[in-house]
């Protein structure tokens, strides 16, 4: 009897105004975002190998060890087709050199950038809106419909079990939403498909793990209105009751969270944490402008000179400075470092606070069936911010190897720190004005003229993925949580159509 219960609601649904204009609007909005986020992903790859190249270029044309730079890059994560997540405000690199700390250059203005819900197109803003709201016009009138009809009072004379009957208007609109849900997964999968034919069996696992959780989150919102149905006598007030609860748990719950979360756990203004770090560059500066007003020396040099930050690159110059560089470097390169060191420091003290306040509005979100699917569905595609800072520890990390291969080459110390110099090349003051320093042609020497470092040992970033296990871990306990919620609902449903006054 359930199975036909079923199957009935299955093919009665199937002619429904709310079915067909339901899945062809799903059907449009999936193929028109999964398009888009594919073309994205495409111009993100490219540009993520073109960052690959300008690397090795860069590298490979470094004439001294003070001026390397390296942008440390997150691969784009394909799945982020599913859900966006951070990744597109936190950014996936960041620019590394010898005095810059590994963190992404975002400003982030009057608001915590780790707050915004609703500022990318996905999949999972798709279904979490649409496919929620379908449920519920699925749900609304499952009993209160079909008492005004009159046809529940004649299925339950038939003797059969209230518990079968709404077990199997269950299982009948829960196909339904499932035919309507795997067609328009179906055409998303056409076209990554298309586009990435060799997706590695983890993505596969990932997608099918994103489709379960999608199907948990439909069964709530239906049994949600299937609960209000069978708490109210006429459809159009179900109807009205299950647009309240969908506006509430939708829209109402994830903005409301975020508002909360500031209100609750104020963050000071970025420019708070400017002026320390701008205070830390001023005392470095003065330490400097101290140590050079005692241990003046006449300068005699040609090169360049980055002024941001005092970082010079000789191309030629004389014994006494040359000498008087390399105390400069002896005595400045640790004073860079514990710099960067405070300014790191004093960044994470920054992006603690935003990130608590994340946290919080994390924990009310999850208030909402809403928030849960969005938290789990960023973790399964993982564009979360547990992976952005999986990210930046590794860049932190690659930071410090490559302080360790500069400090096995004996790089601090070398004359390649800061020149283009031999050993053989410097000379007392009297001897370095004899020499002619110009080519042939008459045109002075540039660094371009000057052999590259050889930095093929030089360590390369190499970003270490999230593994299955790793994700599967971590969204197990909200997995169960959706689980529990469907039982709980199912069971609350059936009880309130037990009690049903079907007359």
């Amino acid at each position: 009897m359930i199975w036909r219960i079923a199957k009935k609601e299955f093919f009665n649904n199937l002619l429904t105004f709310r079915f067909t204009f339901g899945t062809l609007i799903l059907i449009f909005l999936v193929l028109a975002i999964t398009l888009g986020s594919v073309r994205g992903f495409l111009d993100l790859r490219e540009e993520y190998l073109l960052g690959i190249q300008a690397n090795k270029t860069t590298l490979s044309e470094n004439r001294v060890y003070c001026t390397i730079e390296y942008e440390v890059t997150k691969p784009p994560e394909v799945l982020s087709i599913l859900n966006l997540g951070v990744t597109n405000r936190l950014g996936n690199s960041v620019l590394m050199s010898l005095r810059q700390i590994p963190s992404a250059e975002k400003k982030y203005a009057q608001e915590n950038p780790l707050l915004n819900i609703f500022t990318s197109l996905d999949l999972t803003l798709i279904y979490k809106i649409v496919i929620s709201l379908l449920a519920m016009l699925f749900a609304f009138d499952a009993i209160s419909g079909e008492k005004e009809r009159g046809t529940l009072k004649l299925l339950l004379a038939q003797g059969v079990s209230r518990f079968k009957v709404i077990l199997g208007k269950y299982f009948g609109n829960m196909m339904t939403l499932l035919a309507s849900f795997l067609i328009s997964l179906f055409m998303a999968f056409l076209i990554i498909l298309l586009h990435f034919p060799n997706l590695k069996t983890v993505d596969w696992m990932r997608i099918l793990l994103f489709a379960v959780l999608t199907l948990f989150y439909m069964s709530l919102f239906f049994l949600f209105g299937l609960l209000i149905s069978a708490l109210t006598k006429k459809a159009s007030h179900s109807l009205i009751f299950c647009l309240f609860v969908w506006i509430f748990f939708v829209i109402i719950i994830p903005n409301l969270s975020t508002y909360l979360a500031t209100v609750i756990k104020p963050v000071p203004p970025e420019k708070t944490f400017e002026v320390q770090v701008n205070e830390l560059y001023s005392q470095t500066q003065e330490k400097l402008r101290i140590w050079s007003e005692n241990n003046r020396a006449a300068i005699r040099m040609s090169g360049s000179m980055d002024s941001t930050d005092g970082q010079y690159v000789l191309r030629r110059a004389d014994l006494v400075t040359i000498e008087h560089f390399k105390k400069l470097i002896a005595f400045s390169e640790p004073l860079y470092r514990e710099r960067t060191d405070k300014i790191w420091a004093v960044k994470q003290n920054f992006y603690m606070q935003l990130r608590d306040q994340e946290k919080l509005a994390t924990r009310l979100n999850r208030i909402s069936p809403t928030g849960l699917f969005q938290e789990v569905s960023e973790m399964v595609a993982r564009t979360d911010i547990a992976n952005y800072e999986r990210f930046i520890q590794q860049a932190a990390l690659f930071r410090e190897a490559v302080f360790n291969c500069l400090e096995d080459k004996d790089a601090f110390q070398s004359l390649r720190f800061f020149t283009v110099m031999e050993e053989k090349d410097i000379l007392p003051l009297e001897e370095y004005r004899k020499v002619n320093y110009r080519k042939p042609d008459g045109s002075y020497y540039t660094l371009e003229d000057y052999e590259p470092l050889n930095l093929s040992d030089f360590p390369r970033f190499s970003y270490q993925e999230e593994t299955l296990t790793d994700i599967f871990s971590r969204v197990i306990t909200l997995l169960f949580v959706f689980v529990l919620l469907n039982l709980i609902f199912f069971l609350g449903s059936a009880g309130a159509f037990y009690l049903y006054d079907v007359r």
